[in-house]
């Protein structure tokens, strides 16, 4: 299956928030050239703020410049992020970038977390099916709160962005 379509789960907003919380990271790539230019046959990267990284002579300039790309495709190219991470996950990027390999795998595990199966279709819940019922008067209810592990994956990452999300939408109308 192609990356193009794994990503398929993920809404925009998953994949902006991912970009952004990873953008300081990426930025301190040691050669990022192979990723430029993958990143510039799709036209994701602006031919002035390439060629400003391909004349950089320092390290700390290759990454400020680097850095400046991913901030300006982050703001310019928002909508593309899919095609972003499809090129950040290609064979040859993996191989010569071992981060974008726990990318990829951050990403598609916040994915299968989202979804569930019901009827055989894979669906995010909605508000409705996440309510609990009200027990019948006959019935003996134990109220037990499941555990939860502390996070030590990559993947929490992602676990973050619902909260930030719960926490900072407004009501209706507003």
């Amino acid at each position: 299956m192609s990356t193009d379509h794994q990503l398929d789960g993920l809404t925009e907003e998953q994949l902006a928030w991912f970009f952004r919380s990873k953008k300081t990271e990426m930025s301190c790539l040691e050669e990022p050239q192979t990723l430029l230019n993958q990143l510039r046959d799709f036209y994701l990267v602006p031919e002035d703020l390439y060629q400003k990284v391909t004349k950089a002579k320092t390290k700390k300039t290759k990454q400020k410049v680097m850095y400046e790309i991913l901030d300006w495709v982050e703001k310019e190219r928002r909508p593309l992020l899919k095609v972003f991470w499809s090129c950040a996950f290609k064979d040859h990027i993996l191989q010569q970038y071992p981060l974008f390999r726990l990318y990829k795998t951050s990403l598609l595990n916040e994915q299968k977390k989202t979804e569930q199966t019901v009827d055989g279709t894979k669906r995010k819940k909605c508000a409705s099916e996440r309510e609990e019922t009200e027990p019948g008067p006959s019935s003996v209810v134990r109220i037990r709160q499941p555990t939860k592990k502390p996070r030590t994956d990559i993947a929490g990452d992602l676990g973050l962005f619902e909260i930030y999300i719960r926490t900072t939408s407004l009501p209706c109308g507003l």
